[in-house]
């Protein structure tokens, strides 16, 4: 009997083998690491190493199941053989890939608009003040320009094209189904130097993806609201069967990316005394600014660069878990970011936490829940003129003290000439809490229907506090406070039914039903206070007037297929709009698309090198409704004490009221192609899109006769055209791998009428204009010929190119001509990805090509000695006869530059090249072997050491060429983009970073 069962035990353990193998990638070969590999009906598994090489034992007949994400599981039965190799296939071949589109999701292959998408690992290492600012070169036909290294401070993304005047010409934004709040100007427009910016408040490691709606058939189903372009952003829900945990932290140092050379106070006491001579006058100069004698002024040599700005250091930390089973899905994530610029006094502090719940309370029925809660706190350091890092480019003169010998503050250049004392003597900071919360619930009563109810709140506290000691005013501590709360309501109901028809057609309708409100209200608080007792003190406390907008909609959307390849989409939506004229409440916006899957005509079906081809074109009417509340209406003031007349309180009539106000129509027509190669090693993407916009907005001056000053009227017609481009290629495949993604845009803007308006329309900081036959955002300047080597004074070029030495700008008469523009001819990126077993290296270009950029502060850096600092560019200038040089003779007075009197000259001599090059980010990362995580229970852990805005080629001598200075209107905002002024340049961030998931 021993002997028996000896043996038995003997056979038990001659059945079980050892099974190892490699585990590749059907399609490319490639090795797949961390192959979850799982022996059906025992707890036994393993998974795969760097090289997708894997052991396990087992014993013949049991079933080895290899699962791995993105992939199809595939089981194998063992059977006598001791060697698996599984070449798994993409979960691809079956589940084709799909995009969000507006309220719902289509399958990439069928979508007929033009629609651009970026995953979350192409944002996730980009070291941007705000997420909007991590679009940058990754979207054809998607202009991002990041114009500040102030923490938190937003961007200005531009989607084909500038289509507005005086309306605001960003793109909706639509977060998980909700157009949320994202007003800069009624909020506050511009604090501390810089705008506000609501998309701070959402965190980027929250995001799965963001589509980009680019054309009217993917746009057109917002109707009045996309015009300007849709940026979708769809936050993460739980998708693994496995409870996940993912933590990461990032720790960075940063720089200004150009330090701005100014002169030192040898050199700049060279130059006045230079200028104080060429006017005639002799001896020690007299009159130096802030009240210095020329002995005092040697004693001081101020580096105010040094003194106001360091090593900035960010930080942040995320938490997150998903899971999702049968009914149940779950994500929840925490954040904190602690982002401490390079400017002393500026530091941003976020805490966020994200909770995104599916239940399924049968396979027909389902429950969503998606909240956010985020706080964030953004201490400013001062306008850029004076606590800002502007000064130091500006009024801060390397002549003047910190100090006085007694130990006080140096104030003889005013504030704007000490921004150390403002940084120590003021605070300001920005506040804000936001809370975006939705609830939807889908049903499919019914087989082919589905019905969906999503109801959301949008909730945008913000608050604008700060005070200034006394001694920097007279004498009086001075304390504000302003806040703003804006309710954002939405709803919105949707149907869609798949109809079931023969012979290889197929139709899906949507119809829907949206309505969104919103309530803007706020209060200020202002303060002075006495410094001594028995001094005044003034308190005022007043109430923003409440704001309310909103929208009705009513929208449908057709979908019809024929074989698998000929398409058609058309959509029309119905919107209704408080902000608009009675006679003008409601507008109409329709599309239609047309698509062709030429690769599944017989002639191309199975061809070995093109195994994809798309042709789509669409036609459609979008609108823009981005302007103030009540524009139409004819407005009155509230009896007050200043409204008195004759002892009677008194109301009276504030706005001129324009019944016909109406939405900004732009008819877009979009014709391209979509092309795969060589079974997807390369695709490519191609559109030419025509934008034609009319009754665009303007904010037009009005006869005094009337009593008023301004109105709102639907006036211009602009135009927009242009060519994108993008390719994707697998140059490598195997162990190692190389992808590349290059996108290109061209565009050529230009304003085709003014409605009648004679002559030349203002606005964009008086720097651009609006001209008939110019792009959006032209610069009207006087053209410097030369420099006469004689006298070294500059030579003009009037309107007929005559040259004269007299300046001469505004009027009829003047010589301001058109000749720089805001909008670059091409923009793009290049991206490349490089990855050997565990490592990887990604790097990210971006280029802009064409535009000008005009430096408002130059002219006073390199104008007229005046109480501003030089830049050292100034030295290449005329000093004798015969000089040839860049830059006039050094003076006081402008008579010597072409004008008595005149102070800064407006002239071409300012207006630079804008176009660039720019190492965007270059990300080098490590994957860490699943063998040595696995005693410690960690499923995966990545490092990364990455860098941001390491280089930049560009002919700009200035700060930074990616220029976006803050505004204050949506008209600044369109048309003096490439305006400079004092503009802190980015930062030149290093980060390391580590995720681990568990």
């Amino acid at each position: 009997m021993l002997s028996a069962l000896f043996l038995f035990v003997q056979i038990g353990f001659a059945q079980e083998l050892t099974i190892s193998g490699k585990v590749t990638d059907k399609a490319t070969g490639e090795s797949l690491p961390g192959v979850s590999i799982l022996l059906k009906g025992t707890t036994r598994g393993t998974v795969t190493d760097l090289d997708g090489k894997y052991t396990i034992k087992g014993q013949k007949g049991q079933t080895l199941t290899f699962s791995f994400m993105g992939y199809l599981s595939q089981p194998v039965t063992i059977g006598s053989q001791t060697v698996i190799d599984i070449k798994l296939v993409s979960e691809t071949k079956k589940i084709e890939e799909v995009m969000v589109v507006g309220y719902g999701i289509q399958k990439k292959r069928e979508i007929t608009g033009s629609i651009a998408k970026v995953e979350s690992n192409q944002i996730a290492n980009k070291i941007t003040p705000s997420f909007e600012s991590a679009l940058a070169g990754q979207a054809a036909g998607v202009n991002v320009t990041t114009g500040s290294g102030m923490a938190g401070s937003g961007s200005v993304i531009r989607i084909r094209g500038i289509s507005s005047i005086s309306s605001g010409g960003d793109p909706l934004y639509v977060v998980d189904g909700i157009p949320i709040t994202n007003d800069i100007f009624g909020l506050g427009g511009r604090t501390g130097g810089m705008n506000v910016n609501p998309l701070a408040s959402i965190n980027a490691n929250d995001i799965e993806s963001i589509e980009v709606l680019k054309d009217a058939s993917a746009a057109g189903i917002y109707g009045s609201r996309g015009a300007n372009g849709v940026v979708i952003v769809t936050t993460k829900h739980g998708k693994s069967k496995q409870l996940t945990v993912d933590f990461s932290t990032r720790q960075s140092i940063s720089n200004p990316d150009k330090k701005v050379n100014m002169c030192n106070a040898q050199e700049w006491l060279q130059l006045y005394q230079e200028a104080w001579e060429n006017d005639g006058n002799t001896g020690i100069p007299t009159g130096l600014p802030g009240g210095l004698t020329w002995a005092q002024a040697q004693k001081n040599n101020t580096d105010w660069w040094n003194e106001i700005t360091r090593t900035g250091y960010k930080q942040d930390y995320n938490l997150s878990a998903n899971y999702a089973g049968k009914k149940f899905k779950v994500y929840a994530g925490a954040t904190y970011d602690n982002d401490q610029s390079y400017m002393i006094g500026n530091v941003m502090k976020r805490m966020s936490g994200k909770l995104n719940l599916d239940y399924a309370f049968s396979p027909n029925y389902t429950l969503q829940l998606s909240t956010t809660l985020t706080g964030t706190k953004t201490d400013l350091p001062g306008n850029p003129w004076d606590g800002g890092l502007g000064a130091a480019m500006g009024y801060a003169l390397p002549i003047y003290p910190i100090y006085n010998a007694d130990g006080t503050f140096f104030k003889g250049g005013g504030n704007a000439g000490n921004p150390i004392m403002m940084n120590k003597l003021q605070t300001q900071n920005n506040k804000d809490t936001r809370t975006i919360n939705s609830l939807a619930f889908m049903a499919k009563p019914i087989k082919n229907l589905t019905l969906t109810l999503n109801s959301a709140v949008d909730y945008y506290d913000f608050s604008n506090n700060g005070n200034q000691n006394g001694y920097t005013r007279t004498g009086l501590w001075y304390q504000w406070n302003n806040y703003k709360y804006v309710l954002n309501y939405n709803y919105f109901a949707l149907a869609s039914y798949d109809f079931t028809l023969q012979n290889g057609h197929s139709l899906t309708a949507m119809i829907g039903h949206e309505y969104q409100r919103s309530k803007t209200t706020g209060t200020s608080y202002t303060l002075e206070q006495a410094v001594k007792a028995g001094d005044p003190s003034t308190a005022t406390t007043s109430i923003v007037a409440a704001e309310r907008w909103a929208f009705i909609s009513f929208f449908t959307r057709i979908n019809y297929k024929y074989k698998d390849r000929y398409i058609v989409q058309g959509s029309l939506r119905a919107d209704g709009s408080s902000r608009f004229g009675k006679n003008k409440k409601y507008g109409y916006f329709p599309t239609i698309a047309l698509g062709w899957i030429v690769s599944e005509e017989s002639f191309l079906k199975g061809n070995n090198i093109l195994s994809f081809l798309k042709l789509k074109t669409s036609y459609g009417i979008t609108g823009n409704s981005n302007i103030p509340n009540y524009e139409a209406i004819g407005t009155y003031t509230i009896p007050t004490a200043s409204s008195y007349y004759n002892g009677l309180p008194i109301r009276y009539q504030t706005k001129y009221s324009n019944p016909e106000l109406q939405w900004e129509p732009t008819q877009s027509f979009d014709a391209g192609f979509e092309a795969g190669f060589f079974d997807g090693r390369i695709n490519t993407e191609a559109a030419f899109f025509y934008k034609y916009t009319t009754k665009v907005f303007i904010n037009q001056a009005v006869s005094a006769t009337t009593g008023f000053g301004n109105q709102w009227q639907n006036l211009a017609t602009i135009r927009n055209r242009g060519v994108e481009f993008n390719i994707n290629t697998r140059n490598f495949v195997g162990d190692f791998t190389w992808n590349t993604n290059f996108n290109i845009a061209s565009l050529q803007n230009k304003v085709l009428s003014v409605g009648g308006l004679t002559g030349e329309v203002g606005g964009g900081t008086n720097d651009t204009r609006i001209l008939v036959g110019y792009p959006v955002g032209t610069n009207m300047l006087v053209r410097v010929s030369r420099i006469d080597p004689a006298d070294g004074r500059p030579i003009y070029l009037d309107k007929n190119g005559n040259e004269t030495k007299v300046y001469k700008f505004e009027g009829d008469d003047g010589y301001k001509v058109p000749i720089g523009k805001v909008i670059p001819d091409f923009t793009g990126g290049c991206t490349n990805t490089f990855a050997y077993k565990g490592f990887e290296l990604s790097a990210l270009l971006t280029f802009s090509y064409g535009s000008k950029i005009y430096d408002s502060s130059a002219k006073r850096q390199m104008g007229l000695a005046t109480d501003w600092n030089f830049r050292t560019d100034r030295f290449d200038r005329w000093r004798k006869p015969g000089d040839i040089a860049k830059y006039p003779r050094m003076s006081l007075n402008g008579s010597s530059l072409g004008k008595d009197g005149e102070v800064w000259f407006n002239s071409d001599m300012w207006l630079y090249n804008g176009s660039y090059v720019r190492m965007k980010n270059l990300t080098f990362s490590y994957n860490i072997p699943t063998n040595i995580l696995k005693p410690a229970h960690i499923k995966a852990a990545k490092v990364s050491l990455s860098g941001t805005n390491l280089f930049t080629f560009t002919k700009y001598p200035g700060a930074d060429p990616e220029v976006a200075r803050d505004f204050d209107n949506a008209t600044d905002r369109n048309m003096s983009v490439n305006v400079n002024f004092l503009n802190p340049p980015q930062e030149r961030t290093y980060s390391l970073s580590l995720n681990l998931t568990f």
